[in-house]
């Protein structure tokens, strides 16, 4: 009877643990396609134009991998949102070069909107994952 109980006890953790190794798998997406969500959702909200969005994608692919390289040397597995803040805003300034004036101001004031609709979620301090840091924009 303990055989069998132990027996049952492993096969669901076993189950339950290729469950959560499977579904890990299914929701990772790699920097590059966050950087394209990205690029699509800033095109769709202020119309850029073609050299725009190769001038926009290149600041975010450098934005990604300077963030991977954060990541690495980041003494904790959680990173805060202050450690991040600098890559951000190197991000937003190189992104003023490229866009016109009221593209720029429209951006700003759709990530302020947005910040406020996240509500809690933006006073917290650290991120949940990697990808919410790169998301995060």
């Amino acid at each position: 009877m303990k055989k069998t109980f132990l027996f049952l006890f492993f096969l669901c953790a076993f189950t339950i643990y290729q469950a959560q190794a499977q579904a890990q798998d299914t929701l990772t997406i790699s920097s590059q396609q966050l950087n394209m969500v990205i690029l699509d959702k800033i095109d769709h909200e202020v119309s850029l134009t073609q050299q725009q969005r190769e001038e926009v994608i290149v600041m975010l692919t450098e934005r990604s991998e300077q963030i991977q390289k954060a990541m690495a040397h980041e003494k904790s597995n959680i990173p805060t949102k202050n450690s991040f803040k600098g890559l951000n805003d190197q991000a937003y300034h190189k992104l003023k070069k490229v866009l016109t004036e009221e593209q720029y101001n429209r951006l700003r004031a759709l990530r302020e909107e947005t910040r406020k609709q996240k509500g809690m979620y933006a006073t917290e301090e650290v991120y949940q994952s990697e990808q919410d840091l790169i998301l995060d924009f």
